[in-house]
C-alpha cells in the first residue's frame, strides 16, 4: 500500500486538473473490481482475453443514445462474468476489454459465459446496425484468448497491473481474427 499512498500524494498536487474520481481510494484498488492479478512486477504466466464489440462505430453513428445504454449493459455483463471466473480486468479501451486469468480453462469458461449473457441480454430499443443482419444479433462481440508469459508492471496512475509482450500481442490478434459470437483460442490455450 506504500506505492498507492505515494501515488495518491502525487496526484493531490494535480487535483485541480484531474477528475475527482481519481481521488477516491476505492477506485484505485484491485479488490473493488475483480480478483487478484495473476502476476505482479516482473514475469507472469496467465491467459489473456481481449473482447471487442463488432461494428461499434456504426452502432454509435446510427443509435448513439441507445448505444450508450447498451455499452453500460455490455460492461456490466462482462464484469459479472469476469468476477464469476476469477478474472482480473486490466483495462478497457473504448468498448474493448483486456482481462487476465490464472488459467486457460477459466478464460475459456469466462468467454462462453460472456457470450451466453450477451445473447440473452435485453438490448435497448432503437439499437440498430444498418445493413448488418448477419444472425449474430444487434450487438455481437469477438473474443480472443492466448496464454503464456508476459511482463507485469503496475500502472502508476491507476494503481492496477498491466501486461506486455508477445503473449499479450497474440491474444489481441486472436480477438481481431475472430468471428462475432465466437471465441478464438490459440493452440497454446488448447494444450
Amino acid at each position: 500500500h506504500a506505492s498507492l499512498t505515494r501515488l495518491l500524494d502525487n496526484l493531490e498536487s494535480y487535483r485541480p486538473y484531474l477528475p475527482s474520481e481519481l481521488f477516491a481510494a476505492s477506485m484505485l484498488t484491485d479488490a473493488n473490481m475483480d480478483g487478484a492479478p495473476p502476476g505482479t512486477d516482473g514475469d507472469a504466466h496467465a491467459a489473456f482475453v481481449f473482447t471487442d464489440i463488432r461494428s461499434s462505430t456504426a452502432l454509435w453513428e446510427s443509435s448513439g443514445e441507445a448505444m450508450a445504454a447498451a455499452l453500460e449493459l455490455h460492461d456490466t455483463l462482462i464484469r459479472t462474468a469476469l468476477r464469476a471466473h476469477g478474472g482480473y480486468e486490466i483495462k478497457t479501451i473504448g468498448d474493448a476489454f483486456m482481462i487476465a486469468f490464472r488459467s486457460s480453462a477459466d478464460a475459456v469458461r469466462f468467454s462462453a459465459a460472456t457470450h451466453t449473457a450477451l445473447a440473452g441480454a435485453a438490448w435497448p430499443a432503437g439499437l440498430t446496425r444498418p445493413g448488418m443482419d448477419d444472425g449474430f444479433g444487434v450487438l455481437s462481440v469477438r473474443i480472443g484468448v492466448h496464454c503464456g508469459a508476459a511482463h507485469a508492471r503496475r500502472n502508476l496512475l491507476t494503481g492496477r497491473f498491466d501486461y506486455f509482450g508477445p503473449t499479450v500481442n497474440r491474444a489481441a490478434r486472436a480477438e481481431s481474427l475472430g468471428t462475432p459470437g465466437a471465441v478464438t483460442v490459440t493452440a497454446e490455450v488448447l494444450d
